[in-house]
């Protein structure tokens, strides 16, 4: 077991946490969605599957992560199953035809601001807000100085003064995603305090260990996960540890 970490990434998609959730078969024969969460955008990509085979995933990574971001150094997707779901539900589409709105979910999924960095994943992947029907009646810009009839040069600067804000505002929701997942930890770190374990243990103290030739088998979730409790005999200087049964 890894000691409790915290992740802090400072650039995008240099980590990404991948699921795969079932949903009822489609018209066009798909029955499940993958998706990919950037860690510090919150931006993902998502794509309906036929089925859940190695090669169907390979597809999605090489085209949707690593041909548009890169390979990346090494979750929150169950929300958008369950927009899709209600989505079907409220505009009275049958579920059977979910995939067909499987880009409307990602995009306002990206679009959506997030409470912990404090920006949208669009805004963080393009250094810009994304222009949508209201924009139309209601012009919102990041810089002011937009008017009609100007230079080329004069828009060109504008726009390069937009983009400029996009490496700060990359750094800005990193540092905020950074703080606020150390309070996590801490507020996580009080609340199970007697549960969290310890660097060595006492002779004479009652211990659980953990089930571990279970790790690797498919139905794991419903078999026992600890076994004991057992005493502390002995402990080794190389932090090795002799137990035996209570009798």
């Amino acid at each position: 077991e890894i000691p409790l970490t915290i992740s802090t990434p400072t650039k995008l998609f240099s980590k990404i946490y991948v699921d795969i959730m079932h949903m009822p078969k489609s018209v066009d024969n798909k029955v499940c969605i993958v998706v990919a969460r950037d860690d510090l955008s919150g931006a993902c990509e998502a794509r309906a599957l036929p089925d859940k085979t190695s090669d169907e995933l390979r597809k999605f990574f090489w085209e949707q992560i690593f041909c548009r971001y890169g390979a990346p150094d090494h979750r929150g997707h169950f929300i958008l199953r369950e927009s899709l779901v209600k989505s079907c539900q409220t505009t009275g589409t049958p579920i059977t035809r979910w995939p067909e709105k499987l880009a409307e979910a990602v995009f306002a999924d990206r679009i959506t601001i997030s409470r912990v960095t404090g920006f949208s994943p669009y805004q963080l992947l393009h250094g810009t807000d994304p222009m949508l029907p209201l924009d139309l009646a209601e012009a919102t810009f990041m810089v002011e100085g937009f008017h009609a009839n100007m230079k080329t040069s004069d828009l060109i600067a504008l726009r390069m003064q937009q983009l400029n804000k996009h490496p700060d505002d990359i750094a800005r929701a990193a540092r905020r995603l950074k703080k606020a997942r150390f309070a996590s930890k801490e507020q996580f770190e009080k609340r199970f305090i007697h549960h969290l374990s310890r660097d060595t243990y006492k002779k004479g103290e009652l211990v659980l260990v953990r089930n571990s030739q279970i790790e690797m088998s498919h139905n794991r979730k419903h078999k026992v996960r600890y076994l004991g409790p057992y005493i502390v005999s002995m402990r080794s200087e190389n932090g090795y540890y002799w137990l035996k049964e209570l009798d």
